[in-house]
């Protein structure tokens, strides 16, 4: 890296809640290369705002809501002064040659790019995930100052930005170092936002108002089966459909956490919130 003599044009803006065993990573590898990295806290009670303070960070506390008003939250008070900002997430990093090629791109991209959208890789108790279709993925996360906001929904929110996009091939990582437990707990809260994003989905759903790939697969192809079921199909499929068990023992347990408890979860939360509005509309018309 030291081909950069100069810091990038760019800002990094990241949400924090609790993330002492992550956030020191996330700056050093990013710190030397950006001019300004700014932080949006949503109230951390252990030491992430005592080593914001010790790297010198612009940060803010903002009580949450919800990720995306968040992020959105997060990119108005940023108060991005350089030419590109980019979204990392406190647990992780970048590649060792993710600025030299982003420093490339930049220097020679057309005025009519307005986001960049790069790889984001996925390590799992400190081994990467290659395989199960889902890592690695491309998400847009750098984007031209004013250009871009963060969608508004309940679950998997991603940065939104005024076409036209170019692809990159460089990494961020995501090698969280919090303990199970935690993503457990965590993965529990996801499970009913996820339940209701689905039931607000599908009420007003129309195949126009999809405008990713992801979310058609999500609700024209995956919830078409019937509920219960499509977890253990789910995991059929990544597992050896695609390929997931060349990831070894690694791959079997996040396979079995992620689509077969995570995504069952989620079916108990919206067979429950059903009937919950089932009684409510009873109640109502009786």
């Amino acid at each position: 890296m030291g081909i950069i003599k100069r810091k990038l044009d760019l800002t990094a803006i990241i949400i924090t809640l609790n993330e002492e065993k992550n956030i020191n990573k996330c700056i050093k590898s990013i710190n030397r290369f950006v001019k300004d990295i700014f932080v949006l806290d949503s109230g951390s009670e252990d030491k992430t705002l005592e080593i914001l303070r010790k790297n010198k960070i612009r940060y803010k506390i903002n009580k949450f809501k919800s990720f995306s008003h968040q992020y959105n939250t997060a990119i108005k008070l940023a108060n991005v002064k350089t030419k590109w900002a980019m979204r990392i997430d406190a647990d992780e990093i970048v590649d060792k040659k993710f600025f030299i090629k982003l420093k490339m791109n930049l220097e020679n991209i057309s005025d009519e790019y307005n986001g960049i959208i790069i790889n984001r890789r996925y390590f799992f108790r400190n081994k990467e995930i290659r395989h199960g279709g889902v890592f690695p993925h491309e998400t847009l996360r750098i984007w031209k100052n004013g250009f871009a906001k963060c969608e508004n929904v309940l679950m998997d929110e991603k940065i939104i930005c005024k076409p036209r996009h170019k692809k990159i091939d460089i990494n961020i990582i995501d090698n969280n170092q919090k303990k199970f437990l935690y993503c457990k707990l965590k993965h529990k809260k996801y499970a009913y936002l996820e339940a209701l994003k689905y039931l607000k989905k599908v009420k007003n759903i129309k195949k126009k108002s999809i405008d990713n790939i992801s979310d058609f697969k999500r609700f024209y192809v995956y919830y078409k089966f019937p509920i219960f079921l499509r977890p253990f199909l789910l995991f059929l499929y990544s597992f050896f459909l695609r390929f997931g068990f060349l990831d070894g023992f690694n791959g079997l347990i996040l396979s079995i956490w992620q689509n077969l408890w995570f995504r069952f979860l989620v079916d108990i939360n919206i067979y429950n919130l059903k009937k919950k509005n089932e009684k409510k509309n009873f109640k109502y018309h009786r």
